[in-house]
């Protein structure tokens, strides 16, 4: 029988004290579950 695919989403996000990441962290992590994916954060300083 077949496995059903499963999906994990990579998430680079620079700026982690910024104060809307936790909001748009959750968000992207909440819309991930309603898809059956879940998710990986990496975070990234940028220049």
């Amino acid at each position: 029988m077949g496995q059903k695919q499963q999906y994990r989403i990579g998430v680079i996000i620079g700026n982690l004290d910024a104060p809307h990441a936790y909001e748009v962290g959750n968000g992207i992590v909440h819309a991930a579950k309603e898809e059956g994916a879940s998710t990986v954060f990496f975070p990234a300083m940028f220049a």
